[in-house]
């Protein structure tokens, strides 16, 4: 990676608590997929999600996402299936100009 090139293309992995495991019909510790518009599953955290989980799912808004969880990963966190940390870079550029 070139000096200075600190944008490092990663996999997004999204938070869902209990309640919104519970709320979606997932298992917080298990496998599960859920497909859902990214601002129902913002809606759906009634804490509120931090700014980077907010960054991610705001310029998504309606759009129908896949988030997908095995046994392995940590519980409630889902893999944003399709996306990586690059196809946010320009609106959070643009956003934060």
């Amino acid at each position: 990676m070139a000096i200075g090139d600190h944008m490092e293309d990663k996999l997004i992995h999204i938070y869902l608590d209990r309640n919104q495991c519970d709320y979606f019909d997932l298992s917080y510790f298990g496998e599960g997929t859920l497909v859902s518009a990214a601002s129902a599953i913002l809606d759906s955290k009634h804490s509120g999600y931090d700014s980077f989980h907010r960054s991610i799912l705001e310029p998504l808004g309606g759009e129908r996402i896949t988030l997908t969880k095995t046994e392995a990963d940590n519980p409630g966190w889902y893999l944003l299936v399709g996306y990586t940390t690059n196809d946010f870079q320009v609106w959070a550029l643009e956003k934060n100009a």
